[in-house]
């Protein structure tokens, strides 16, 4: 009997990045439903190591931050 487990990515970026609107966000929510999280920051600088752990404490199987140029 095999189990298929579902992995989930929690991608800090901010809010600076082209294409990084609501509309955007919420179409890969939709697209991929609890695989993907997505957290927008007003800017990657604020970041905080404390909410890359919690994510991987709470829910997150890996965590991605997205930084503007």
């Amino acid at each position: 009997m095999t189990k298929e487990s579902t992995k989930t990515t929690a991608i800090f970026y901010c809010r600076n990045i082209p294409e990084s609107g609501e509309e955007v966000r919420q179409s890969l929510e939709k697209r991929y439903g609890r695989s993907l999280r997505l957290f927008p920051m007003p800017c990657s600088g604020r970041i905080d190591i404390l909410h890359l752990l919690r994510a991987l404490e709470e829910f997150a199987d890996a965590v991605y931050v997205l930084t503007c140029p």
